[in-house]
């Protein structure tokens, strides 16, 4: 990728100094080759990366000077004819739609305008500071497909800052200005509309039809993910650093079909809260990102001068155990034995009904667990959770004389009386058909599912660190498929969505929590983190995973909708989206802590619950959540 900045004097002008760089020397064997360059027209062929491709795209400029506006349409084609127009060439994108809905509008204006420009064989992008706004343009093959090109060999993209989706009057129409502020004039990564002839984004889909892509999951439409539905108060990271997120694309027909599309090339959403400065580069990673604000101030894109993809797929030597076991005390004592092979100590293992009671430790991160093989009783506080079940919670030491779950350094309840807290697998009092055991020393987290009757699986999972968004203190997790407070007979064998989504944030208003973080968070030290609606633990946090009744937060890029939609129709593989955790900031909006390593959100159709599923290289076991589509992966080597 190329990249160069610079100042037009006016917007035909910017329009030579693209088609000069983009055909220039600067992109070497990338460059485009220009079929059509006249003042205010242009049409382009890229080669691709191997020179392989014929990428046709065009920029054409229309003005009125009447109602200041100066501005370019932008189209796509699949061939060049030089003996036809601009809107008539072939495979134009307008075709069918009228001269005046002819493609996504880029606002500029007759003036100096500063712009960034990047661009490969592939594709080209463009930033404009146009007066006290900044607008955007992306136009070529600027997806990463989640498909072989022979399953979609022309993955065209067109977006810019403005579109609208019927035939508008050009004369004197200063809704066509730069200044506009209606939902036509939004940032192409996050739309106003949903619709293919309304949306600032569209791309042409493997069956020649054009999509528009919106700012939410609507049947018929589709979205970009994280500004759909969500991520409205992103804050940076706690040690002030910004995470990137990938710009997913994915659809819903009108009939029901779901399909996931890919993700853009070298193109990634940032948060544009609180410090920050557009348009500067700054080397707080390598290699170097620009960022930019779009004109609502509240997302933007960055570009990178290296290949940037979903999530990076690290490969660690997982251990790992399957079989069976006789009742909890019995599925407790399998895990005590498992841990002992990957190199922990044993500091308590002893019978205290209603079932066993294990101590370990590995380093200075200590596991505490408990076991009932009871029907009524309870291993938590008197009136909290009570049945069949394996319960945990971590802490930082080990002492005999304090009672299992009350070690040092464990998650506390601050509502009335401090009581220790923490999480559970819900169980049957007798056999389970199957469990599996996975363990990652790197992070030492392990996961464990179970399936308890035939199609039925719950889950729990600890470690000592994820991995982490910046530099924080803390960093031990857990979770599990049932609360300290949850009534263990609602998830066993009653309302199952009582039973959180796996590592998602459980939202019942009685501090039912399932996903526990131990953080430094502002004034807030040296305790534990609660994903939930309330704060069991005096600090709301929340993960990307929708927990039961599908609750998700506003306020952080929500898998909600996507997990849904990540299964790709062209080829039946569900894309694998990592499961972050965030936490409320004492100022307001959320910052992420961090990524749970080797588990990973998916839409489980056609799957087999418990059977290695393949994705390129990789192997992964997938699990059912609480709704047919959606479950999570747990990563193999």
């Amino acid at each position: 990728m190329a990249t160069t900045t610079g100042t037009a004097t006016d917007y035909n002008d910017l329009m030579s100094k693209v088609v000069a760089y983009v055909t220039g020397a600067a992109l070497g064997a990338q460059a485009w080759t220009a079929l059509r360059n006249v003042t205010g027209e242009a049409i382009l062929r890229g080669p691709g990366l191997t020179g392989t491709d014929q990428i046709f795209v065009g920029m054409k400029s229309f003005s009125d000077a009447g109602a200041d506006y100066y501005n370019w349409v932008l189209s796509a084609f699949t061939g060049f004819d030089a003996g036809l127009a601009f809107e008539a060439q072939p495979g134009a994108h307008h075709t069918g739609w009228g001269v005046n809905q002819s493609g996504p509008i880029l606002t500029l204006q007759n003036a100096a305008m500063r712009y960034w420009l990047s661009a490969n064989g592939r594709w080209i992008d463009l930033v404009v500071q146009v007066g006290t706004v900044y607008v955007s343009t992306i136009i070529g093959f600027a997806l990463t497909p989640y498909a072989s090109p022979g399953q979609w060999p022309y993955p065209m993209v067109l977006g810019a800052n403005q579109a609208w989706p019927n035939a508008i009057t050009l004369a004197g129409n200063t809704n066509l200005r730069w200044s506009y502020t209606g939902t036509e004039n939004r940032a192409w990564f996050k739309p106003g509309s949903g619709s293919a002839r309304a949306s600032q984004l569209r791309v042409r889909l493997a069956d020649g039809t054009w999509w528009g892509f919106g700012p939410n999951y609507v049947d018929g439409e589709g979205a970009i993910y994280p500004s759909a539905n969500g991520a409205t108060d992103v804050r940076p990271n706690l040690d002030g650093t910004y995470q990137r997120w990938p710009l997913i694309l994915s659809r819903s027909t009108p009939t029901g079909e779901i399909d996931v599309l890919g993700q853009f090339d070298q193109v990634n959403w940032i948060t544009g809260q609180l410090d920050h400065r557009a348009c500067q580069r700054r080397r707080k990673h390598t290699p170097r990102w620009t960022r930019y604000l779009d004109g609502s101030s509240k997302c933007l894109p960055c570009h990178e001068g290296g290949l940037c993809g979903l999530q990076a797929r690290l490969r660690w030597s997982m251990a790992y155990e399957t079989g069976t076991w006789l009742n909890p005390s019995d599925g407790l004592d399998k895990v005590r034995v498992f841990l002992l092979a990957q190199g922990w100590t044993v500091d308590a293992w002893t019978v205290e009904a209603p079932g066993k009671r294990l101590h370990m430790h590995k380093g200075t991160f200590y596991l505490n667990a408990k076991s009932s093989d009871d029907l009524s009783a309870t291993i938590w506080t008197p009136g909290s959770n009570a049945g069949p079940q394996i319960g945990f919670n971590l802490g930082t030491g080990y002492s005999a004389a304090v009672a299992w779950r009350d070690q040092a350094g464990v998650a506390k309840d601050t509502a009335g009386t401090p009581n220790s807290i923490g999480v559970a697998l819900s169980l049957p009092a007798g056999a389970v058909v199957g469990y599996r055991f996975d363990y990652d020393d790197t992070y030492k987290s392990l996961v464990i599912y179970a399936q308890t009757t035939t199609g039925v699986w719950r889950w729990m999972g600890f470690g000592e660190s994820m991995i982490k968004a910046g530099a924080w203190t803390g960093g031990a997790w857990m979770t599990g498929s049932i609360s300290y407070k949850t009534a263990g007979a609602e998830c066993i064998g009653g309302n199952v969505n009582r039973a959180a989504f796996p590592f998602g944030a459980n939202t019942d208003a009685n501090n039912e929590a399932s996903v526990f973080v131990r953080a430094d968070v502002d004034a807030f030290i040296g305790k534990w983190v609660t994903c939930a609606q309330t704060a069991a633990t005096g600090k709301l946090g929340e993960t990307n995973i929708s927990g039961w009744n599908n609750w998700r937060s506003v306020l952080i890029p929500s898998l909600f909708g996507l997990q849904e939609r990540a299964r790709n129709s062209l080829n039946s593989l569900s894309a694998l989206l990592p499961i972050q955790v965030f936490t409320a900031r004492d100022a307001g909006g959320m910052s992420l802590l961090g990524t749970l390593p080797n588990v990973y959100a998916t839409n489980i159709s056609g799957m087999v619950a418990g059977k290695p599923y393949q994705q390129g290289a990789d192997w992964f076991i997938p699990y059912p959540g609480n709704l047919p589509t959606r479950g999570t992966a747990i990563k193999q080597v």
